[in-house]
């Protein structure tokens, strides 16, 4: 009911309106966690700064009565191998946070035993994941759902699924495995008590950003997660602008990440770039009243419509064209996208970065930009973001050069390359293993 009027709301981009109707409801619902979690989530995502949203979160759960754990201290594994069950949402479909699951494939053997969990049923394992053994398990119950975890046996629980289904986090509040874990590629900490380490890396979680995170950091070498390379994606073509006359800005995030402050820059980027046109092109953008939005909002700051262009879902190979023909690509701040600004620039689109701070959701574009070696192109400053697109609109030869250049250089690099993960990744996990039977906790590095 509530909840999920307030989660359509941010999917759909209002998020000052989210904001309002959680803290409304709130005031009648304080002991409501799913709003908790939406709340934390909406403020750690959209806000420009996060001033205490995660210790207000973590403070809200100490003052919750604690539940029974449904598994027993971790014990040393003496030589058998580790039970690792990673939760996911939705495998019947290839949705782009589904491309950053190649890597667990190569942790199966002597020393892991993986299986996957679907929270939807119906799976459908594809490429390299179909080495693996999958269980579905609804969780439109939280108890059934945690019961069902443990009964299958798990030393370890990675939760890919976190904000995503406030279910989950009540299941794992149960402990159903000894020891839980996050992944930085969800892009936030799951501010609850109960997940015990974060899988992350330096770039992402540089030295001094532990406050972002509830979780204990177990950073591996860059990247902490890898995209495969899109071996089916259309062959990069000459920038659109040279045929067209004039420079497109291209935006491909999903609109829940498209922030007043976002536009903002855009709008005044459109303004130096007076000839440009923007295309933001997801899901959502071409509801009516989404759209309505949108255009009101650049008219209103002397944006051309002619100029704007708003497109909705289309399949994998004719979204790649579509990336194709922007010439730059936008991401959006304080929240970027990792798999978004990796199809733009396997497409040869360079794609300008603003980064706010050291929060994870900030910072995830960073390892596919530093992959195409384009990290001259990210931001401290919103003036130096605006200044970036400028200068590059101005610069239809560099644009080329660009284009036919980066898909090379991303090949190259471990961002895509899921295998190369093989190795930090066990190391990582086994040292995790180890400190939690030892019974102490503190920062892990795998050098």
């Amino acid at each position: 009911g509530v909840s999920a009027w307030a989660d359509y709301l941010m999917q759909h981009g209002y998020q000052e309106e989210a904001e309002r109707e959680i803290e409304t409801r709130l005031l009648t619902a304080p002991e409501s966690a799913a709003l908790r979690s939406l709340r934390f989530t909406l403020l750690e995502f959209g806000a420009i700064d996060p001033g205490r949203h995660l210790q207000d979160h973590l403070d809200w759960w100490a003052g919750q009565p604690p539940v029974p754990a449904m598994s027993g201290p971790p014990r040393p594994a003496n030589g058998r191998p580790l039970r690792l069950g990673v939760i996911v949402r939705d495998l019947r479909t290839p949705s782009s946070f589904n491309r950053t699951f190649d890597a667990f494939p190569h942790l199966h053997g002597d020393a892991f035993d993986v299986s996957l969990v679907s929270i939807r049923s119906g799976s459908v394992l594809r490429g390299a994941l179909s080495s693996l053994s999958v269980h579905d398990l609804e969780a439109d119950d939280p108890d059934r759902f945690a019961r069902g975890l443990a009964d299958l046996g798990f030393d370890m629980l990675l939760d890919l699924v976190s904000h995503g289904n406030s279910n989950v986090f009540a299941a794992l509040r149960h402990r159903p495995a000894p020891v839980q874990l996050g992944w930085i590629s969800s892009g936030i900490s799951a501010g609850v008590p109960w997940i015990d380490y974060m899988l992350t890396d330096g770039l992402i979680s540089p030295v001094g950003s532990e406050r972002h995170y509830s979780e204990t950091l177990v950073r591996i070498p860059a990247p902490a997660f890898a995209v495969p390379g899109l071996r089916e994606a259309p062959v990069p073509v000459e920038p659109p602008v040279f045929r067209k006359g004039h420079v497109t800005f291209g935006v491909f995030n999903r609109i829940s990440k498209i922030t007043t402050e976002s536009m903002e820059a855009w709008a005044e980027i459109l303004h130096r770039v007076p000839t440009a046109h923007l295309r933001i092109q997801n899901s959502n953008v071409t509801l009516p009243g989404v759209t309505r939005r949108l255009l009101r909002f650049f008219v209103e700051r002397g944006i051309a419509a002619e100029r704007l262009h708003f497109a909705g879902y289309v399949p994998e190979a004719a979204y790649l064209r579509d990336v194709g023909e922007t010439d730059i690509a936008l991401e959006p701040f304080p929240q970027t996208g990792g798999v978004t600004a990796f199809d733009a620039l396997w497409m040869g689109v360079p794609t300008l970065i603003h980064v706010v701070d050291d929060r994870p959701c900030c910072r995830a574009a960073l390892l596919p930009a530093g992959a195409a070696g384009i990290g001259a192109l990210v931001s401290r400053r919103v003036e130096d973001y605006i200044d970036n697109a400028v200068f590059l609109a101005n610069r239809a030869e560099f644009l080329q050069e660009l284009r036919f250049s980066m898909r090379g250089r991303l090949s190259a690099a471990v961002f895509t390359r899921p295998e190369a993960l093989g190795d930090s990744l066990p190391r990582a996990l086994t040292a995790i293993w180890e400190q939690a039977c030892s019974g102490r906790k503190a920062p892990i590095w795998i050098e």
